[in-house]
């Protein structure tokens, strides 16, 4: 399967250390939901969606980098729901730089998705960024 690159001692750790802070009285905090989103990324594409969704209703701020890192590996997972909705977070903040599209068209094209790959181009157009070399080599 697609999380398979993910080792099971990583994703059972993951249960436990996010069944610990469920466990306590308190929310739970940034610092316990980034390294549950990186590793359930790549692992488990639902519960991934699920956790991104409670890390921004409880108040929390995805910055650009955790936001590209989880969407370089729902890429490499093959998890490009996950992806589309880190994606949509970053549109919907006005967050999308030069580095998160080209994350975001790597993760289409190395699933299958061209057309959604080279949509982008337009879209980083728009955006007012120059797409450099290696965004050239893409399409």
């Amino acid at each position: 399967a697609a999380g398979d690159c993910v080792r099971n001692e990583d994703v059972e750790g993951a249960r436990v250390l996010e069944q610990l802070a469920r466990s306590a009285a308190v929310p739970m905090p940034y610092a316990v939901f980034e390294p549950l989103l990186k590793v359930f990324a790549k692992a488990d594409e639902a519960h991934a969606s699920a956790l991104f969704a409670e890390l921004l209703e409880s108040g929390c701020f995805a910055s650009e980098g955790l936001a590209g890192s989880l969407m370089a590996r729902g890429g490499e997972a093959r998890h490009v729901a996950f992806v589309d909705q880190v994606a949509a977070y970053l549109r919907g903040r006005k967050m999308m730089t030069l580095a998160t599209y080209k994350t975001l068209m790597k993760a289409y094209a190395t699933n299958g998705f061209y057309d959604k790959a080279c949509d982008l181009y337009d879209e980083i157009i728009d955006a007012g960024l120059e797409p450099d070399q290696v965004m050239y080599g893409c399409l």
